[in-house]
């Protein structure tokens, strides 16, 4: 018979006898949720109020804590993302159509809903809206357009896809930069060179191949994605861009840029998972241990 005894052991001891005099212990756990049967519950919820023609906050604030509780991104959480839009849009325009005076505030109520998918609520903002158009007598005069808003509207129309391919954030810089540089002067002319010197600058970068180089030029073109990123996700981009090229103008350029953006968070999450998520039946859960030396002095 094999002889148990003469391998090595230690002799376990009651825990309350330990004296943790010399150590700081800090033991932490997060949990996961199955994120896939959260959404089933959420879209539950969303139907249920789609389906209703009463505002209830409550319910709605409800779903929104739940939805704040997912920590991926993947598809069916967008979606749940655009439906809860939806419906803070309903409510806001259900909660303002009773103070509309003038046709200018009934038509931001309809660019307000009007993203929305049909459902009996919307139809019935819309009939109130048809109904309140008739009621609200023409306003005497109409608001003057600012520099900035004519401008804009004409580099629209004049300038065209060159123009508008800028994105929201391109033509604003450029018309903001033609009444800087030009005042009262400013044509759609200068709109147009301006917007050849952007796309230029935008296309010199393809032949970048420094980091720092790479980064400073974003820092100074139009893009409102890439200077929100903070300096180590800002070179992981820069880094990225100068493997890959690609881009064709400033638009595209920040697509791609924020692309890159959400590859590296997922990437970041996926290698936190791999170190401290443990798959269980139910979702997933993460445990750190934390052991700090604590010397008596």
């Amino acid at each position: 018979m094999f002889d148990f005894t003469s391998l090595p052991s230690s002799v376990a001891g009651p825990l309350h006898e330990i004296v943790l005099t010399d150590r700081y212990n800090k033991f932490t756990f997060t949990g996961f949720l199955n994120e896939e049967r959260l959404c089933t519950v959420l879209n539950k919820k969303l139907t249920e109020l789609e389906k209703s023609t009463d505002v209830n906050n409550i319910e709605l604030e409800t779903i929104i804590r739940l939805y704040e509780q997912f920590q991926e991104e993947p598809e069916w959480k967008e979606e749940v993302h655009l439906r809860i839009d939806w419906l803070q849009r309903l409510y806001k325009a259900k909660a303002e159509v009773g103070l509309v005076d003038t046709k200018d505030k009934l038509k931001q109520l309809r660019e307000l809903v009007a993203p929305v998918q049909t459902c009996p609520l919307k139809n019935q903002l819309l009939a109130e809206f048809y109904s309140l158009e008739a009621s609200i007598p023409e306003e005497a005069t109409s608001k003057e357009p600012t520099e900035f808003e004519l401008l804009m509207e004409n580099a629209m129309n004049e300038v065209g896809d060159v123009f508008i391919n800028l994105g929201k954030a391109g033509r604003e810089y450029v018309i903001t930069e033609v009444l800087r540089q030009e005042g009262d002067q400013a044509t759609t002319a200068h709109a147009r060179t301006l917007v050849a010197l952007v796309e230029q600058r935008v296309l010199t970068l393809l032949q970048v191949s420094d980091r720092r180089e790479m980064i400073a030029e974003l820092d100074q073109l139009p893009l409102s994605v890439f200077s929100s990123l903070q300096e180590v996700k800002k070179e992981r981009v820069a880094d990225t861009l100068i493997q890959e090229k690609g881009w064709t103008g400033l638009f595209s350029l920040e697509r791609r840029i924020t692309q890159i953006s959400k590859s590296i968070d997922r990437e970041e999450r996926e290698n936190y998972e791999k170190e401290h998520v443990i798959d269980l039946p139910d979702g997933k859960a993460a445990a750190t241990i934390d052991l700090r030396y604590n010397p008596i002095d």
